[in-house]
């Protein structure tokens, strides 16, 4: 069984709605009577249930869950310490918090390109009054221990990594993420043509057979105390 010993999981694994912050979640409960269920069931008896909600304010009662896992959202909230402290709350005594973002994302290249470098720069400051932080990774640790999380483990790995020129289905990944950026890179440079301009080097600097991009995933997690102060 997946997770052995949990009955109930809460996974926060998108955000949605540009400003605001509105999130899907996925609620997964095991039923032992799971054929009887209204719902589809999935393997094994774990029941899957979908839910909009705003990830700064959850839609949950407290103590609702055994393990709550957060994903690739963090970089992106405005408000990353109420988030967790949600986390918390909706977690029971004794259960898992497990939160993976990553640190470098958009931003580590070498050598330096000076252009594209300080256009990146230019891009990740426009994008930071909407709450996103490229080097969220790193801050995750104290964002469990000020939610007061005991136990809290951290482990890095590489994520992003790139010597020499990317693999085409990298590649199109990365073509995928910079059209969906579009209208934020137009805001932040200040015309279609300027955001273009910033993808086609972007692409280019990838395709470069000298060039290293590379960033980390951090994964932290915790356990929720007996005396938690959420």
């Amino acid at each position: 069984m997946l997770l052995p010993g949990y009955r109930s999981i809460w996974s926060l694994i998108c955000k949605t709605q540009e400003q605001s912050f509105r999130s899907v979640v996925a609620r997964v409960s095991f039923y032992e009577n799971w054929q009887q269920s209204v719902r589809t069931p999935s393997l094994l008896g774990w029941i899957l249930a979908v839910q909009i909600g705003d990830a700064q304010a959850l839609p949950f009662e407290s103590g609702s869950f055994d393990f709550v896992f957060c994903r690739f959202l963090m970089e992106y909230l405005p408000d990353k310490q109420r988030a967790v402290e949600e986390m918390v709350r909706i977690c029971r005594v004794g259960g898992k918090i497990l939160l993976q973002d990553l640190d470098g994302q958009l931003v580590w290249h070498s050598p330096e390109d000076p252009e594209l470098q300080q256009t990146i720069e230019r891009v990740a400051n426009r994008l930071a009054s909407t709450g996103f932080d490229p080097f969220v990774g790193r801050k995750l640790f104290n964002l469990c221990f000020e939610a007061g999380l005991a136990e809290i483990k951290v482990q890095i790995d590489p994520y992003h990594l790139y010597a020499g020129t990317i693999a085409e289905d990298q590649l199109d990944l990365w073509q995928t993420k910079l059209a969906i950026a579009k209208p934020q890179l137009e805001k932040a440079l200040g015309s279609d043509e300027a955001a273009v301009k910033y993808t086609e080097r972007f692409l280019g600097y990838l395709r470069r057979p000298d060039t290293l991009t590379y960033s980390c995933l951090f994964t932290v997690s915790g356990t929720k105390p007996a005396r938690s102060k959420i």
